[in-house]
């Protein structure tokens, strides 16, 4: 056991800085960052020692002798720090452990010890304590050292790993305490710190065993908090924001416009503790309509806020926003999977201005529904909801296989029993089935839907389709719509038609806005080619016609025939020169009289006032109705053909 006491021991000194013939060098410095102390590098380095591949002792250590001592040992130590204000109204204290590799030379390695919310003005102390620890790392490399040496294992196989390492460490005489304090007076800027580490508790020269005083300097850096400003992140936040359905996303941007979350990976996950809390900030959020505070927004110390079912406002408009964020925690895991400390900073202050759309919000994705399924999907979707007197916004979305008459039908059945209006927004859903219509009838009477977007591969839509839905206010057809025909009539609240820019519309049917007092105004698409007799029947409010082509030529006649001929190109209509005003069909620009049903004694047939432009005769004539209230002798259809 001597023998190999001897072998071992130089190296053994030499690792853990205890020769006197070493010296032993501090690189780095103890900060203070944002009210936290930190030692940003406890590092020691051993300047001067006996290799382990010399002769030490009376033996030689052979490189096999090395490699199976790191194989076998591990030489560790424990770090320390406590500060502590003279008065005793502040103390913190906190520890490192360190692996010390002897085989570079170098004794511990870069740590960082933090001390929170250290009061600037205190006097105070920092005590550091250095204790070393021996540990078995690999017994058969132990016993294959032994070998090696030429060493008796069987003086060592009955001991248990801990009296083991008690034996080693007393024959080795390895481990032992090292000591250090300093005082200062914390305040902004660099604070000079030096540590005598000695074996002396009480700091009192030399420690036992002939080891030098170990001299340690460094400073406490104390800076000034991080200064940041809120923004609101548009790109990531909703586009819109609804009574109970919302993501305001925002970022913290320091004083050179840097977004200090970039790198936070914010779904950062372990395989073995599952998804990481990254609730990195504390945030106080206050909401205002008006003078009137308001709850309904969430935040779980992340980068945003959410609106929820939960807690509903209670209104659409205007709101006012004020945010107060502090940092929740000391470090987060970035987008490389690393542990990043996360800065202190002071508690920043933002306002902003929200606007909400007057609906509760709720989606269903169609992707995977059979037709089956469509009744438990849709009550499944409505559940949640907190319905009353506000209208529910109904995103319908993904790619059904499904007939789209069958989904409507299924929509009118589960609304029926609701207390809510529903704006059905469709704009996102379609289907890979054969028919693209939706048949007559399909959701006929619903009074619950207040709005309706169509989806865009909706090539049809069927007689009754939507008639008598009494509360719609809002249409707005996909690009692929080519016609309808009775498709809503007796709406009495419809208001606004939409169709978009890049339509295929061609036709409006028999009927097909009639009974619909409310609507004033409506865009024709540039691809519009015909409008059946009656189309905006007793429309009274129906005041113009936009045309977004006006380049095209307009003709009437009174013969359905004709008009079937116009449409599918069998016939062509009548130039300027062949057309008859008053003749069964021509310009709509040169139709000048119409004579009304009512054969009253008297009455005359109705003539176009002089000046009255081409808009305001297809408006009276697609409503067909004279100043009078009197109605056409025969039907008038009018066709559109494009240059």
């Amino acid at each position: 056991m001597r023998r190999f006491i001897k072998l071992l021991s130089p190296l053994l000194l030499a690792a853990l800085f205890i020769s006197c013939a070493q010296s032993v060098k501090q690189n780095g410095s103890i900060n203070l960052d944002g009210g936290k102390i930190v030692s940003r590098a406890v590092q020691y380095s051993i300047n001067k020692s006996r290799s382990p591949e010399t002769k030490a002792g009376y033996e030689d250590f052979t490189p096999e002798m090395v490699e199976a001592m790191k194989e076998a040992l591990e030489f560790k130590a424990t770090l320390a720090m406590e500060i502590s204000s003279e008065d005793g109204g502040y103390k913190k204290s906190a520890e490192e452990d360190y692996n010390i590799d002897y085989s570079s030379l170098t004794s511990f390695e870069k740590k960082t010890i933090k001390f929170s919310d250290v009061p600037v003005g205190i006097k105070a102390s920092i005590n550091a304590t250095i204790t070393t620890k021996l540990a078995i790392k690999d017994k058969s490399a132990l016993s294959q050292l032994f070998e090696l040496m030429d060493m008796p294992i069987e003086e060592f196989t009955d001991f248990p790993d801990e009296e083991l390492i008690g034996k080693l460490a007393t024959e080795f005489d390895w481990g032992f305490t090292l000591y250090g304090k300093s005082e200062l007076t914390v305040h902004e800027g660099e604070n000079p710190v030096t540590l005598k580490m000695t074996a002396d508790p009480n700091g009192g020269g030399s420690g036992e065993g002939g080891e030098e005083d170990i001299p340690v300097d460094g400073t406490i850096d104390i800076e000034k908090p991080v200064k940041l400003t809120i923004t609101i992140d548009q790109e990531k936040s909703d586009s819109k924001y609804y009574l109970n359905k919302g993501k305001i996303f925002f970022t913290l941007l320091d004083e050179n416009g840097n977004d200090i979350l970039e790198d936070v990976d914010w779904d950062a996950y372990s395989e073995t503790n599952g998804f990481i809390n990254q609730n990195l900030l504390a945030v106080d959020c206050e909401l205002y309509y008006g003078h009137n505070k308001i709850n309904g927004l969430l935040n779980y110390g992340m980068n945003y806020l959410t609106m929820d079912n939960d807690y509903p406002l209670p209104r659409g408009g205007s709101y006012q926003l004020s945010l107060t964020i502090r940092p929740g925690k000391t470090s987060y895991v970035n987008n490389a999977g690393q542990t990043v400390d996360f800065p202190d900073f002071e508690p920043v202050t933002g306002s902003f201005e929200i606007e909400v759309e007057d609906y509760l919000y709720t989606e269903l994705d169609f992707t995977d529904i059979d037709s089956e399924g469509i009744s438990a999907a849709l009550t499944n979707a409505l559940s949640g909801l907190t319905t009353g007197s506000s209208t529910v916004y109904f995103k319908l979305c993904g790619q059904t296989t499904e007939y789209y008459t069958n989904i409507f039908v299924g929509i009118k059945s589960a609304l029926s029993n609701a207390s809510s209006l529903f704006f059905i927004d469709a704009s996102d859903l379609t289907t890979t089935y054969s028919g693209k219509d939706i048949q007559q009838c399909a959701m006929q009477n619903s009074s619950k839907i207040q709005g309706l977007i169509l989806p865009d591969d909706v090539d049809h839509i069927g007689g009754y389709a939507f008639a008598g839905c009494t509360n719609l206010e809002t249409v707005v057809f996909g690009k692929g719509l080519k016609d309808m025909s009775t498709s809503f009539d007796s709406c009495s609240k419809l208001a606004s038609v939409t169709f978009p820019e890049d339509s295929s519309f061609e036709a409006f049917g028999n009927m097909s806005f009639s009974n619909c007092p409310a609507l004033k105004t409506l865009k024709l698409p540039a691809s519009i080619k015909g409008i059946a007799s009656n189309a905006f029947y007793n429309n009274d409010a129906l005041e113009e016609f936009t045309l977004e082509n006006t380049s095209g030529t307009w003709y009437y006649t009174f013969d359905s025939d004709t008009y079937w001929a116009w449409m599918d190109g069998t016939l062509e209509p009548p130039s300027k020169a062949e057309s008859a005003a008053e003749g069964s069909c021509g310009l709509v620009t040169d139709l000048q009289t119409v004579q009304p049903q009512s054969q009253y004694s008297g009455q005359n047939p109705y003539t176009f006032p002089d000046g009255t432009s081409l808009t305001q005769k297809l408006t009276w004539l697609a409503k067909q109705t004279s100043n009078t209230g009197a109605e056409f002798t025969k039907e008038i259809y009018l066709f559109h053909k494009s240059e």
